[in-house]
């Protein structure tokens, strides 16, 4: 297994996932290349849907790992595992751009855009015109 990162050449997707993702540090880093390389392959070269992947791949090791410590440095697995999952969240919403589907709604200025529009044509029915005055 091989870790290559160098942020001076950000050439391959391979290092632009694993940039994207932040895992960046050698000897720190959760996945190898060749699993980040396999991710790329699932996900048809999609930088988006690759790092969301990879980041889904990170959680479930910090997950795993309850606890770890070395060389006097402990990790709170709490504060990972909320990390990765802020990671995530950003991810899925760069992957939801990527896809080319975008949420819309009305106007706030729809109300006054109906009032100002001139060739608007009168609806055939209005509030109440289906009340019969005793039937209600």
């Amino acid at each position: 297994m091989t870790f290559t990162y160098d942020v001076f050449a950000l050439t391959t997707n391979l290092a632009k996932v694993r940039k994207r993702i932040g895992d960046v540090r050698r000897g720190l880093h959760f996945l190898e290349d060749e699993e980040i390389q396999e991710v790329i392959d699932r996900n048809n070269n999609d930088l988006a849907l690759s790092s969301l992947g990879c980041a889904k791949e990170m959680l479930a090791r910090v997950v795993r790992n309850v606890s770890a410590s070395g060389g006097g440095v402990t990790t709170n697995p709490e504060v990972m595992v909320q990390h990765v999952k802020e990671l995530i969240a950003e991810l899925e919403k760069d992957a939801m751009g990527a896809t080319g589907l975008t949420l819309t709604g009305a106007s706030l200025s729809e109300e006054s855009d109906r009032a100002s529009d001139s060739d608007k044509k009168p609806l055939p029915f209005q509030v109440g015109m289906d009340r019969y005055p005793g039937l209600e």
